[in-house]
């Protein structure tokens, strides 16, 4: 006599959202860390080199005056 009244629900959505976030937010944090860590190495590279050059500086400019000592 009563039909009953079938409600089709659609699945929840918010776990699907709740992960993709979770998972979005993971790879931002882990992005950010990477291009961090990039640039501090970057940082001590360029120490590093600027040290060298400054040593090859320093033993080309004794050479020059070894040079003009023997002249």
């Amino acid at each position: 006599m009563f039909a009953k009244l079938v409600i089709l629900k659609k699945p929840n959505q918010t776990n699907k959202m709740k992960t993709n976030w979770i998972i979005l937010v993971a790879v931002l944090v882990g992005a950010i860390a990477l291009v961090i860590s990039l640039i501090i190495r970057n940082k001590k590279d360029e120490k590093e080199v600027m040290k060298s050059f400054n040593a090859e500086d320093d033993i080309e400019g004794d050479e020059a005056a070894q040079r003009k000592g023997e002249e």
